[in-house]
């Protein structure tokens, strides 16, 4: 059976993935760690962390806990 616990997401595990070779344009509302490696264009609404990564490239509003940005970012 499976079971969905209501625990905070821990901020050293990464919950979503946008991946070197992916394009995403739109919205993210999220809870737990997301990392960009890929390209990333819209709002990006997170309770937890967001990282850009050394290959990221991002041009949207960023809204989490904390930010953190190795690659190209553009936006506020």
């Amino acid at each position: 059976m499976l079971k969905k616990d209501n625990y905070p997401a821990s901020s050293d595990k990464v919950s979503t993935v946008i991946g070197k070779e992916t394009v995403f344009k739109g919205t993210i509302n999220g809870k737990g760690l997301i990392r960009i490696d890929g390209e990333a264009e819209g709002d990006i609404s997170n309770q937890g962390d967001i990282i850009i990564g050394e290959s990221g490239k991002v041009k949207a509003e960023l809204k989490a806990r904390n930010i953190t940005v190795a690659g190209h970012y553009e936006g506020t």
